[in-house]
């Protein structure tokens, strides 16, 4: 029979109890990481990595289009006029 002595106890749970407070603490550092990525990304910003390289694809503003969208050009009028038969013919317009 195996005997186990009182100090042999106690370094079991102060092992125990270190990789607790071990695991604890890099969760925490972990958690600490992620709130400050998510507080300080800038707009279009990989999780981990950097600001992407080249430009970021913005939509224009309203008032910058301009007259927008205009005279349709013959490729947008054959769209529009195929379209307008597709539709009578599921029951449309």
């Amino acid at each position: 029979m195996v005997e186990i002595t009182f100090w042999q106890v106690v370094a079991l749970l102060v092992m125990v109890v270190a990789l607790i407070v071990a695991g604890t603490v890099a969760l925490m550092m972990a958690g600490a990481y992620i709130m400050f990525k998510g507080r300080n990304a800038v707009p279009g910003e990989r999780f981990i990595g950097g600001v992407p390289k080249g430009q970021v694809f913005t939509l224009p503003e309203a008032d910058d289009v301009g007259d927008f969208p205009g005279e349709p050009n013959a490729a947008e009028k054959n769209i529009l006029q195929r379209t307008e038969q597709f539709l009578k013919t599921l029951g449309g317009k």
